[in-house]
């Protein structure tokens, strides 16, 4: 069935471009089908939402903020096959068209909400592992950048960073180290990324981590001689985004491993 979802525009391609010169058919090309998908994929996230909701009471919610929570193994059956879908989405190159449907509306909802977040959270960490990078990608680059605990990208992800190492792998090392994300949106997403690992003290160590070999990157001397320069402009934000964010604690504690890095 995901298949099917996915592969209709192209089956029905030959004839939407006779249909399309009289204005038939424009709902099944890409852009407006995939944002049509993203629009279908929210109103059954929120028919789940109002059926866990009408089962479960404060507690199970409050409980829910820290993962699966009070959703049953039916629900999630539910959750599963809508991140099947939308990994496959994202592997044949169309994932901004349903994320810029999907995203902003779930940042709306979970607001307050922790069954909503945890919605989120089960519907990206359950994406496939091929699509895990693109798809995180995607979220980041639709999500409203902040650097507060509160952020928006924490109330989609939840504990992803630890709760999958395909997620902490795309998370910390090839979007943090070797993403170049488009000029004009590189100091908002730099935002998102540095605002989400540093969203929980549970996150900390992680993001010291990375910004310790994104130091030894940006000091090596073979890439001050071959990096482009947005790839080194989008090193340098994270690295001083990310070094804000942490409490003077986390960097007294490695303060000389970070002081040697610098001084090389």
């Amino acid at each position: 069935l995901v298949g099917v979802l996915c592969q209709l525009p192209d089956q029905l391609a030959g004839c939407l471009q006779e249909e399309e010169e009289e204005g038939v058919g424009s709902a099944l090309l890409p852009q407006p089908y995939y944002r049509r998908v993203g629009a279908c994929m929210l109103e059954c996230m929120q028919r789940l939402h109002a059926s866990l909701t009408v089962h479960s009471d404060a507690t199970r919610s409050a409980q829910a903020a820290e993962g699966v929570g009070g959703i049953g193994k039916d629900k999630m059956a539910c959750v599963h096959f809508l991140s099947s879908l939308l990994g496959k989405v994202a592997l044949r190159g169309h994932r901004d068209a349903l994320l810029s449907v999907l995203v902003p509306a779930l940042e709306e909802r979970s607001e307050g909400d922790p069954l909503w977040s945890a919605l989120c959270r089960e519907l990206f960490l359950r994406v496939p592992p091929l699509a895990m990078e693109g798809t995180l990608e995607g979220v980041l680059a639709h999500t409203t950048p902040s650097l507060l605990p509160s952020c928006p990208a924490h109330r989609l992800l939840g504990d992803i960073l630890l709760a999958s190492n395909r997620a902490k792998f795309v998370l910390t090392q090839k979007l943090f180290l070797h993403w170049v994300p488009p000029s004009p949106l590189s100091s908002l997403l730099s935002h998102t990324l540095a605002g989400y690992l540093s969203s929980r003290p549970t996150f900390h160590p992680v993001l010291l981590d990375a910004l310790v070999r994104a130091l030894g990157v940006w000091s090596d001397p073979s890439a001050l001689r071959h990096m482009e320069h947005g790839h080194r402009v989008w090193l340098s934000r994270l690295l001083l985004l990310g070094l804000a964010c942490l409490p003077r604690d986390r960097l007294v504690d490695r303060e000389s491993g970070v002081c040697c890095v610098l001084c090389v």
